[in-house]
């Protein structure tokens, strides 16, 4: 390749290259019992869903997708190989850091009610899930080009937490949820797309025009 041409090269991946960094992002844990009293007993039972702010999540893991698998299927001497889905929901852990008022402490106590209340009262599967988390990825300027919502969540736990006076890091619990399914969206990259497409089709169909009347 020609000199000039890397040159040409390397200043357009130093101009166009951008990185996101892995903090531009907000967690909201959503209930519909906040806005309407869905199941009245359960309700009167644990109380609202204490308000969480977005700070309170130091960091969060989530899968991206489905978990796709290779199945290897032999056709006399040649194989193919054909992906499948093998899943059994979406395993969410998060960070969350307490505060002075204790809100995390609660809320953790909540889920467990949620499942099953201090006098051994178990609440039926559906009515124990979590509506939502939903997760919004930001780009510098503030503007949103993920979001990510995991659907119909069960609390699976908190990890064990250590109290030491030989440090004064900050006191943070990791939380463990799983999701039944998952959705997403890209607005600027998918806006992005469109226009691509668009443009693509506008080029294209003069030159298929043409050759349609030969």
């Amino acid at each position: 390749m020609p000199k000039f041409l890397n040159n040409l090269e390397f200043k357009s991946f130093y101009n166009l290259k951008s990185i996101l960094p892995s903090y531009r992002f907000y967690v909201t844990f959503y209930d519909k019992e906040i806005f309407m009293i869905q199941n009245y007993d359960l309700f009167k039972r644990i109380g609202a869903m204490p308000l969480t702010q977005h700070w309170h999540v130091n960091s969060i893991n989530v899968p991206m997708s489905y978990n796709i698998l290779k199945q290897v299927t032999k056709i006399g001497p040649m194989s193919k190989s054909l992906p499948y889905i093998d899943e059994d929901g979406f395993e969410i852990v998060l960070e969350m850091e307490e505060d002075k008022i204790g809100t995390i402490s609660y809320f953790i106590q909540w889920l467990q009610r949620r499942i099953v209340d201090i006098d051994g009262t178990y609440t039926a599967p559906e009515t124990a899930k979590l509506d939502k988390i939903f997760i919004e990825i930001e780009d510098s300027y503030g503007i949103p080009i993920l979001f990510l919502t995991y659907h119909d969540l069960i609390f699976f736990g908190c990890d064990n937490v250590n109290y030491d006076y030989k440090t004064n890091q900050a006191l943070s619990y990791t939380l463990r949820f799983n999701a039944d399914w998952m959705s997403q969206a890209t607005p600027k990259a998918e806006a992005l797309a469109t226009l691509q497409t668009g443009v693509a089709k506008s080029l294209t169909k003069p030159i298929l025009d043409i050759k349609g009347r030969r």
